[in-house]
């Protein structure tokens, strides 16, 4: 997600003099995927900005999955003064295909012991846009169901839904896009997303994708068959993924 010039609310701006990442205007933005090593056989790729897992299998024109949003914590050691934060996300391309990214999700920030949440929709490499919390308000525990879907390489709908709350945003490309999508992949990822380089990472606990599909040309397929993504940075673990039962499992450290 691309963090720069993004228009959002007064009310998500006042939270975001805290701790935030969703401001005016911010150099924050998502990369993407940046891959370390892959093993094929355990279908397992090591990335250093995301973990969860990528299915790719033939022409993928939607993804959906539901989450229930974290506390964030301050790492071990951290300093508390300083602004945590993780992406939580669904997407179609970024990995194989980097000329475009189609994803919605939501942000979890922490800072002084203050956590802060907001949700959003971008088509990479354009700006980052975040829902008002006056039309979506995001807060830990909250059920989240997030879905993209591609109409074509340039048109397509982020769809962000708190089942908690019943409030929805939805936000609808037509051709008005800086990247075309190859289509080729879906994700359910937790990203450290880069401010000039990788931002402080939020200890997010756990997160579980229930619910996960996609469209794979034209019929609804689960993650069972993804490929898993850890992450790593400069020798560190930062949070492992796995897929149990038809979901995606990303657990922090």
């Amino acid at each position: 997600m691309k963090f720069s010039t993004v228009a959002i609310g007064a009310s998500v701006l006042a939270s975001a003099a805290l701790a935030s990442p969703l401001s005016k205007r911010s150099v924050r933005q998502s990369t993407p995927a940046k891959k370390l090593v892959t093993d094929v056989e355990a279908q397992t790729v090591s990335s250093s900005n995301w973990a969860g897992a990528v299915l790719q299998s033939g022409t993928v024109s939607s993804v959906t999955g539901t989450f229930t949003v974290p506390t964030p914590q301050a790492p071990d050691g951290g300093d508390p003064n300083t602004n945590y934060c993780a992406a939580i996300w669904v997407g179609i391309d970024g990995s194989s295909c980097q000329s475009a990214i189609l994803q919605t999700g939501v942000n979890v920030c922490i800072q002084n012991g203050v956590p802060s949440y907001g949700a959003w929709y971008e088509w990479f490499p354009q700006a980052m846009i975040g829902w008002d919390s006056s039309t979506l308000s995001i807060n830990a525990g909250d059920q989240i169901r997030a879905t993209v879907s591609a109409t074509a390489d340039n048109a397509g709908t982020a769809t962000v839904e708190n089942l908690s709350n019943g409030q929805t945003g939805t936000y609808t490309w037509n051709g008005d896009v800086q990247g075309d999508l190859c289509m080729a992949e879906g994700e359910w990822i937790v990203e450290d997303f880069s401010s000039g380089g990788p931002v402080p990472f939020a200890n997010f606990g756990s997160v579980t994708f229930s619910d996960a599909s996609a469209t794979v040309n034209g019929a609804a397929v689960g993650p069972d068959n993804a490929d898993i993504w850890d992450m790593d940075a400069n020798g560190q673990e930062l949070a492992t993924a796995y897929i149990s039962n038809g979901q995606v499992i990303v657990n922090y450290g």
